[in-house]
């Protein structure tokens, strides 16, 4: 089962691909864990978990690297590129399963 940021990331994606849905942002979710700059870091490890799970793809390098790691999410993230991600099947059938 995904957490509630999953989820919204995944319907963000799949808005954004079919329907022409707004830009996604750092700021298009609300997260439960961070809050102001530290919210790039869970919205990567979540994007990230979601690419693992096979329910979005990355078209080239979607999570830009900088030199600090969190020491929660053990990621160093200075950028996502929103615009390179794109849902797959796997994640449509669970949108369409669970919602």
């Amino acid at each position: 089962m995904l957490n509630k940021l999953q989820v919204s990331i995944l319907q963000a994606i799949k808005e954004r691909d079919f329907n022409y849905g707004p830009k996604i942002t750092i700021n298009s979710f609300e997260y439960t864990e961070t809050e102001g700059t530290e919210r790039k870091y869970e919205a990567a490890y979540n994007l990230s978990s979601l690419k693992n799970l096979d329910m979005v793809e990355f078209d080239g390098e979607v999570i830009t690297p900088s030199g600090k790691r969190h020491p929660k999410f053990g990621n160093s993230v200075h950028m996502i590129s929103w615009d390179r991600v794109h849902i797959r099947p796997n994640g449509i059938e669970y949108l369409n399963k669970y919602l």
